[in-house]
């Protein structure tokens, strides 16, 4: 009879719940903001408990949350205090990390050469929280957004050429044919110019840049820029080429953190949206970029 009850109160009073596995998170430590953007699309944002450089991060986080540090500044022992069950990883970290005793979860969205493909990675998170099918669901919505978007950009006739990234320490460094930039760029409707191959960057000359430019009606991502003056100030050599510019830092943190890498790598619909707006319409409305004047 013991055992009979028990089977009928899980019959029917719903004693277990399989959805909620034993291992599901409660504390989670981010070591990117990407990973930040990522849970609270889940809606399980208020998990966090440290986060890497937290005057890099754009989402929100909840009350208390500790600045663990980033890079050679990580404190380790401050990481094994917050007593985490899970550490999301970029997979740049020392191993010390991975031999706390808490569990990790490699999140190398980074690496991936498509928006989608980026965006991908709310699964994989999802399921190490034990909400796998709302990291589906949640996917499943974005990727039926940024398609659409893409098929309406197609239908534009003229594809406007872009130039993407500036001198950098005297070296401009111009992404790969299969790179990340580029995929959105030609979803949106345009022609990157100066591209190398594979989907690594590479560096160019300034001689073969100016060429490059002078075919440009976009220019794009122009690192820490906030003006043409600057731009041009720094680089006056091409301060006499027509073009329009057009930087992605429209939102960053006081201490340099781009929200264009953090819930634009969760949302690249949003991100297509301005490339087309720039592009082929208004560009009066944009999220993560605005126009250098």
């Amino acid at each position: 009879m013991k055992y009979l009850s028990i089977i009928i109160c899980v019959l029917l009073s719903g004693c277990v719940q399989p959805d909620a596995p034993a291992d599901t998170p409660e504390r989670i430590i981010c070591m990117s903001s990407s990973h930040v953007a990522f849970l609270n699309e889940l809606g399980i944002g208020d998990k966090i408990v440290g986060v890497a450089g937290i005057g890099l991060v754009s989402s929100h986080l909840p009350p208390d949350v500790a600045d663990i540090g980033y890079d050679r500044t990580v404190n380790y022992e401050l990481i094994a205090a917050l007593d985490a069950d899970l550490i999301l990883l970029s997979g740049l970290e020392d191993e010390r990390l991975k031999n706390l005793g808490t569990r990790t979860l490699d999140v190398r969205d980074w690496l991936e050469p498509t928006p989608l493909g980026r965006a991908r990675w709310i699964v994989e998170i999802a399921r190490a929280c034990g909400i796998e099918q709302r990291g589906e669901e949640k996917y499943s919505e974005i990727e039926k957004a940024y398609n659409a978007r893409k098929q309406s950009a197609a239908k534009f006739e003229n594809k406007p050429k872009v130039m993407l990234n500036a001198p950098y320490r005297g070296v401009w460094y111009v992404p790969g044919a299969q790179n990340y930039m580029v995929k959105l760029v030609e979803d949106a409707g345009g022609e990157c110019i100066a591209t190398g191959t594979g989907s690594e960057s590479v560096p160019i000359g300034i001689e073969a840049a100016y060429l490059a430019m002078k075919q440009a009606d976009f220019w794009l991502n122009t690192n820490h820029y906030d003006s043409v003056d600057a731009l041009w100030g720094d680089n006056p050599r091409f301060a006499d080429i027509e073009v329009a510019v057009f930087n992605n830092n429209a939102r960053t943190t006081p201490a340099g953190g781009s929200d264009f890498w953090e819930s634009g790598v969760v949302r690249p619909e949003i991100i297509l949206n301005d490339l087309v707006s720039i592009f082929h319409g208004s560009a009066d409305s944009l999220y993560y970029y605005k126009r250098l004047k």
